[in-house]
């Protein structure tokens, strides 16, 4: 016989140190890999793209209104499962102050993931939690063919609303569609010669 593994508690997953990268999904605690350099070039240049345009009050012109986060642990209620975003977004609107708590209890109203060897759990865990948990945008880019993947929850489904690649240039992507973003640049590339430096 084999022997039952113990059940994990939000309580076991607390005792363990915040820089454990550790989530807690159905019962277990699975501890996540740190980023290769493919996986870094994306999320940082996501990351700093959307902080850049979207992580400060809102302005006249569409942006701001946002915190936007890297490497945040979220707690998603309804499936008690505790998940570390690569990048999670809240807006200001609705959660005046900027999240510190570990992990956030706050849905968050956009999350990333780059997905490379983690696809398969970006599009069934994830994709079910944010989900359920009434995420309202979610979007997958896919490191191994450049394609971003962007899901607005219709109802309480997602639904695809946009299918992107690294050569479909300047886009307004949601929920940031105000403006335009490049999608060569999100998926690390420099910059286009048609911006200013």
């Amino acid at each position: 016989m084999t022997a039952l593994k113990k059940f994990k508690t939000i309580e076991d997953f607390l005792a363990l140190p915040e820089d454990s990268r550790a989530e807690l999904i159905d019962g277990e605690i699975v501890y996540k890999a740190m980023p290769g350099g493919t996986h870094a070039t994306i999320e940082g240049a996501i990351c700093g793209i959307s902080r850049s345009m979207f992580h400060k009050a809102k302005k006249k012109n569409g942006q701001g209104g946002w915190w936007i986060l890297p490497e945040i642990s979220v707690h998603y209620r309804k499936f008690e499962r505790i998940l570390t975003a690569d990048i999670a977004g809240w807006k200001r609107e609705t959660l005046p102050n900027c999240p510190t708590a570990y992990p956030v209890p706050n849905r968050p109203d956009w999350v990333c993931e780059v997905s490379h060897t983690t696809f398969k759990k970006d599009s069934t865990t994830v994709f079910e939690t944010l989900q359920r948990e009434g995420v309202p945008f979610y979007w997958i880019a896919n490191a191994d063919n450049r394609h971003l993947q962007v899901f607005e929850l219709v109802g309480d489904r997602y639904v695809m609303a946009q299918s992107l690649f690294e050569d479909d240039g300047w886009q307004k992507i949601k929920p940031f569609d105000e403006v335009e973003m490049h999608l060569g640049m999100l998926f690390g590339a420099d910059a286009p010669d048609d911006v200013e430096e």
